[in-house]
């Protein structure tokens, strides 16, 4: 019996001790409290190790192996249930980490009254229509994988824009094309192309990972942007795609959240999708040209990153990027937020009729989404479901700074895995947990949109077809760059 309990204290006291280690391990890397508590949390969890280890290594006496036989299964199971979660916090974060891997979802589309299938047989007869230029290194793995899998050589014939390549298609030039879906959806906004878009039909589906170039570059290649001394700005791009976050696709919310940690203000500065700005994009035939905002997002969230940059001045640090439908879960995960509607009105998504009230509305994730998506029930249209969006996103953020955060981590976890990436680094984010922890208090977080006329011109991203644009109001670009600066140098803001 003697050896069996001291065989037993030596286990618990080195399970005691494992137990410890990992959750120390863990908190250091999640780097979200301040280090004075973590080296509180060490410093206990070394002390009650050697007490565990006195108590129950020595075998002597009944109570005392007792008590640290207790002790011992008690810290184990705290320690790991500690442990799952901040190791799952670490593991989310280094998932949704942004890589240097986007994905290119690309399609092979025929003519919707074309009944032939694409197989072995006729895919040698097929003559293809690609693009040039654009996602061509995606366009090329395409080609390549319908050459091994059907065994065959197909043909291509190239054309210079997205639509020119529809045109071919139906006037029967080509039998299929094979291009990238976030450049058809594009063409949508293109006056008659909607219709046309209705007589083709998709006939395979391939998703390219594409290795992304580094955008840091040298100190001389850099404009010259404004000093943002000790605060950081980050793109919030939100994505109407479903799977994985890292798809390259137009980006529909366009929001630079600008923060100061030091006076704990947020500053959000909405800017249209619409928005007809010059482009920095990897694209060729894109890169310098005047464009509408979205499309920039064709080359990625770093192409977006940086035109909002030289937009604003501002050298914007980081990216935040979410797909709609990962929004929604980590809002129902944070069971709901309160959302403050200048207006009260409705509008269809999908079918789907929704409705909303002036003051404060509590929304589930599918209506947060609509509220954030409905614009024709505004006589000022993007303009004012960015400031719609804006108000979502600050309900996000205040309920992520009360206790639900904490009552609901392992949800709100699960739906952020996988639905959202992102550039800011984990010590960022660490950095203001901590000192939110260490100091308290709430923040202030007020959001501004800059306003445009909208009107029609050129767009390069669709080959020089007409689009609808919003052209800028300088003034009041002029006005978010006055108040980022103000926010910056510690002034309280109030667009």
């Amino acid at each position: 019996m003697k050896l069996f309990k001291f065989a037993l204290g030596k286990v618990l006291g080195g399970l005691f001790a494992i137990a410890a280690a990992v959750l120390l391990i863990g908190l250091w890397k999640l780097q979200m409290l301040p280090t004075t508590l973590v080296t509180l949390v060490g410093v206990l969890l070394a002390l009650l190790t050697v007490l565990v280890i006195v108590l129950t290594w020595t075998g002597r006496g009944k109570v005392r192996m007792t008590l640290g036989i207790v002790i011992a299964v008690v810290g184990i199971v705290v320690m790991c249930v500690g442990s799952f979660y901040v190791w799952k916090a670490v593991s989310t974060f280094n998932d949704i980490s942004a890589g240097n891997m986007e994905t290119v979802q690309m399609g092979v589309y025929m003519r919707g009254d074309d009944d032939r299938e694409l197989n072995s047989e006729t895919a040698g007869q097929f003559q293809f229509g690609i693009l040039t230029t654009m996602d061509r290194q995606a366009t090329d793995s395409v080609v390549e994988k319908l050459n091994k899998d059907l065994k065959v050589k197909i043909s291509c014939k190239e054309y210079e824009s997205p639509a020119e390549l529809v045109d071919a298609l139906l006037k029967s030039e080509t039998d299929a094309m094979i291009v990238n879906h976030a450049v058809v959806q594009l063409l949508e906004d293109i006056p008659g192309y909607a219709e046309k878009l209705d007589k083709i039909r998709e006939v395979f589906a391939h998703s390219v990972e594409i290795k992304t170039e580094n955008d840091e570059g040298g100190e001389s290649d850099k404009p010259d942007y404004a000093s943002l001394k000790d605060s950081f700005a980050i793109y919030i791009s939100g994505i109407d795609t479903k799977g994985k976050p890292s798809v390259k696709s137009r980006s529909d919310v366009n929001i630079v959240a600008v923060v100061n940690p030091k006076t704990k203000q947020i500053l959000l500065v909405n800017t249209p999708r619409d928005y007809y700005v010059t482009i920095s994009s990897p694209q060729k035939g894109l890169d310098g040209k005047k464009d509408k905002l979205t499309h920039a997002g064709l080359g990625g969230p770093n192409a977006s990153r940086e035109t909002l940059s030289n937009l604003y001045g501002i050298d914007i640090n980081y990216y935040f990027k979410v797909n709609f439908s990962g929004f929604q879960e980590i809002v129902n995960a944070l069971d709901g937020v309160e959302v403050n509607s200048e207006y009260t009105f409705s509008g269809d998504i999908h079918g789907k009729k929704y409705s909303f009230t002036k003051g404060i509305n509590h929304l589930n994730g599918e209506e947060a989404l609509a509220f954030c998506r409905i614009r024709y029930a505004f006589a000022s249209g993007d303009n004012q479901r960015g400031k719609n969006q804006m108000a979502v996103i600050k309900a996000v953020i205040d309920k992520a700074m009360s206790p639900k955060l904490l009552t609901n981590y392992a949800q709100i976890l699960e739906a952020v895995a996988g639905s959202m990436e992102m550039t800011v680094p984990m010590d960022v984010i660490g950095d203001l947990v901590s000192r939110q922890l260490a100091e308290g208090g709430s923040w202030n977080v007020v959001s501004y949109s800059v306003t445009g006329s909208g009107g029609s011109e050129k767009s390069p991203a669709a080959g020089g077809a007409e689009a609808y644009m919003m052209f800028p109001h300088q003034e009041s670009v002029d006005k978010a760059k006055q108040l980022i600066m103000d926010l910056v140098d510690g002034k309280t803001v109030t667009p």
